[in-house]
């Protein structure tokens, strides 16, 4: 029995290269079962017309599984932040694509002389995809959720191993930022210098010193932001909307959704795209070895 508190547990928002390679599996699986195994009377019509029937349903598919996948990518992303999204959520967007694409086959089957067009038709087979998908969907995305989750929380304990046996070595190097209007500055040592975080139109830096935190508000980009800092290994654009000193990292979560960062003296996590996920175990596998060799070359 499934166990409903996974339900809404976190769960990660499927990228459209993900979308794309679901709709052409549900499009190959809806057209091998009708051609194969030939339900609803597909025995009785000729090899030939099955086959055209059984692909008609198959590019059917790929149109309103991909029409969902495009609405839902376009303009219901906009709206969805991921850390918002729960395995329930998904679960419910596969349904809807399964609900579309048994409309859309309906339609067709109508078209093609093989259904009559009826309510009670539609209704029928609208409950049947509803009944046949949802519990291997929800079977599907709870294992997939146990997976990622048990992935991730190993990956962040080897990370944590990395953290506690090195630290960047401190630095006095002084940053300088400037607004976008050029009227607003700020200025502090790297050392100092926790997370710069992206809030609209403006940037925050997230500062610790003297015992206190710190946070300063200037009118600009992260873009800009990113492109004007030193090169340093210690600050890392780990989000669209944030980058790091990893200096004050203290220790990293995992969960399905990917890895977060917990800072010294400051008490938000912070995500880790996924995209920057691999970046992210290099740098600390990089910092770790140039640590040990740096500690080598000290005893010699």
């Amino acid at each position: 029995m499934i166990n409903l508190k996974l339900l809404w547990k976190p769960y990660p928002l499927s990228p459209p290269k993900h979308n794309f390679y679901m709709t052409l599996g549900i499009a190959l699986f809806v057209f091998l079962f009708l051609f194969y195994f030939q339900p609803f009377g597909f025995s009785q019509l000729s090899y030939k017309y099955r086959l055209w029937i059984s692909l008609g349903f198959g590019l059917v598919t790929i149109f309103a599984s991909g029409l969902v996948s495009i609405i839902f990518s376009k303009y219901l992303s906009n709206h969805i932040r991921e850390d918002r999204w729960r395995n329930i959520d998904e679960i419910m967007l596969v349904m809807i694509n399964f609900l579309a694409v048994g409309f859309a086959n309906y339609l067709f089957s109508y078209w093609v002389g093989i259904m009559a067009f009826s309510l009670r038709h539609l209704a029928s087979m609208l409950l049947s995809t509803i009944a046949i998908g949802i519990f291997p969907v929800s079977f599907f995305i709870l294992t997939n959720y146990m997976r990622l989750l048990r992935k991730n929380l190993q990956e962040a304990e080897k990370m944590n191993a990395d953290i506690y046996q090195t630290k960047p070595s401190s630095s006095d190097v002084i940053l300088d930022f400037k607004s976008e209007n050029g009227r607003e500055d700020f200025r502090c040592a790297l050392n100092d210098l926790l997370l710069i975080e992206s809030t609209g139109n403006y940037v925050t830096m997230h500062v610790y010193q003297n015992g206190q935190n710190r946070k300063q508000l200037l009118r600009n980009s992260l873009a800009r932001i990113s492109d004007a800092l030193p090169e340093t290994p210690t600050l890392f654009h780990c989000h669209r909307t944030y980058i790091v000193n990893m200096q004050h990292i203290k220790s990293v979560t995992g969960n399905s959704q990917g890895y977060k960062i917990r800072l010294e003296n400051h008490s938000e996590l912070i995500p880790i795209a996924r995209s920057k996920s691999r970046t992210f175990r290099s740098l600390l596998s990089e910092i770790r070895n140039s640590d040990q060799l740096s500690q080598s070359l000290n005893n010699l």
